[in-house]
């Protein structure tokens, strides 16, 4: 099993990050839409969502902004998941990184 990440330069911490594929909720999605949508457009994979967290705070002391996170399931051998294409919107730039499960630790060290 693996662990699907996204390589993006952040500029408000000045250096790349790894993330999980994410993005703004759009007017009339769910969160799990949103979810196997970003994943779509910045790794290219069709994905299932199978469950989500309730919403979490970021930054509590500072801002009301909360994250909820949504577990995708990726079906590798989907014809559609052999040769991803990304749909990247302009201006968005980022590498797929995957990860084995067992090694997400060791990886992020």
């Amino acid at each position: 099993d693996e662990i699907v990440l996204v390589k993006q330069f952040r500029p408000a911490v000045a250096c790349y990050v790894l993330e999980f594929p994410a993005g703004l909720v759009d007017s009339g999605e769910t969160e799990e839409e949103a979810a196997v949508r970003e994943l779509k457009e910045e790794c290219g994979f069709v994905g299932l969502a199978i469950c989500k967290s309730r919403p979490l705070p970021l930054s509590p002391g500072m801002t009301n902004e909360k994250c909820t996170a949504v577990m995708v399931e990726v079906d590798m051998s989907l014809p559609e998941n052999k040769n991803p294409v990304k749909q990247l919107e302009d201006g968005e730039f980022c590498e797929v990184v995957r990860i084995e499960k067992s090694r997400l630790l060791e990886e992020l060290n």
